[in-house]
């Protein structure tokens, strides 16, 4: 079985954007709601840097300051990431099943949950976004941030120094944000937005459990040839867990509720 990728949306941006478009969106990092994400490792802490080997603690400082300037100002600016969610083995959590993104990206459950071929994406990216350095890794998650290194070379071949940093700058977060067992597309555009389109890409859409029936209904009549399932708490047992939209369980929960 291919591994997934799991995307939470809103049903609004949804069904006005990536149904739309057929599409998925790569935006800027800047708007990344982790506060310690790149940002503040970047260019608030005098300390993100560790001393290069052959430079002197003389020119360390001004030399990491001029490269911290670089990377914010050129790289970090430039930096466009979408963000997907995968299953984990170990605590036996598929990407769909992560509550917290339900409540959080799915506008509290009422979104949907888009499952993507990752290899297809992961191909699709790397080979078409060659001239924008395309970067996709699972996020490590920490107990504390490591630091990026610095290396005289950096200052006259700048991607290298972002790339020997990739994932200190990009993919790596603290264990509290564990919950959300993030991968990362990440690439380097002075584009608002980079696209990379979903056709023959995405395997299933999953409605989250509060979702209206006004819009379950907009998003079947679609006639979408792709699966759709809807998310169900089983009280009794305690699982979070899809199921089939044309499974007669929801044409029985319907009867119950109308009774």
């Amino acid at each position: 079985m291919s591994e997934k990728l799991y995307h939470y949306s809103t049903f609004s941006k949804f069904i006005n954007g990536i149904s739309k478009t057929n599409s998925i969106r790569l935006s800027s990092i800047l708007n990344v709601n982790d506060p310690l994400d790149y940002k503040d490792r970047v260019y608030r802490n005098h300390h993100l840097f560790k001393k290069g080997e052959g430079i002197s603690i003389e020119n360390l400082h001004k030399l990491t300051e001029e490269y911290k300037t670089t990377l914010n100002t050129k790289w970090i600016t430039n930096c466009k990431i979408a963000c997907f969610s995968t299953s984990n083995e170990e605590n036996k959590l598929k990407g769909y099943q992560l509550a917290n993104l339900w409540s959080y990206y799915a506008e509290n459950h009422t979104g949907i949950c888009i499952v993507l071929n990752k290899e297809k994406v992961v191909n699709y990216f790397k080979e078409n976004f060659k001239l924008f350095h395309p970067l996709c890794e699972q996020v490590d998650y920490k107990d504390r941030l490591s630091y990026c290194s610095y290396k005289i070379d950096y200052t006259n071949n700048e991607i290298k120094g972002v790339l020997d940093n990739k994932s200190t700058l990009f993919f790596e977060k603290l264990k509290s944000w564990d919950r959300e067992q993030e991968y990362r597309l990440i690439c380097f555009s002075k584009n608002e937005f980079e696209y990379i389109p979903l056709e023959g890409m995405i395997e299933e859409i999953i409605l989250g459990q509060k979702i209206s029936l006004e819009n379950q209904e907009i998003i079947k009549g679609k006639n979408l040839s792709i699966n759709i399932s809807k998310m169900n708490y089983f009280g009794g047992d305690g699982k979070f867990e899809k199921i089939a939209i044309k499974s007669n369980f929801w044409k029985e929960m319907a009867e119950i509720e109308k009774n």
